[in-house]
């Protein structure tokens, strides 16, 4: 699995472990993933372009922002 178009945003958990992508424009999805590369989850939902995603500073949240809204929380970043 993978985004179906390009990659807007990436975080990196503090910790190294957590990789944090989301693409814009025809796909709206999140995807997090372990540095190993292993596709962990897949969180859809959203209904308008992806901008932007981040990990919260203690790792334990994951946010993103979509055109049209304000952040939206994901809830804990941990699988």
């Amino acid at each position: 699995m993978s985004h179906a178009a390009y990659v807007r945003a990436l975080a990196v958990s503090p910790d190294g472990q957590y990789v944090l992508t989301c693409a814009g424009y025809l796909d709206n999805t999140v995807l997090l993933w372990s540095s190993a590369g292993q596709l962990l989850k897949i969180l859809e939902g959203h209904q308008n372009d992806l901008l932007d995603a981040e990990i919260s500073s203690d790792g334990k949240y994951m946010l993103t922002l979509e055109t049209g809204t304000g952040p939206q929380p994901l809830g804990q970043s941990r699988p």
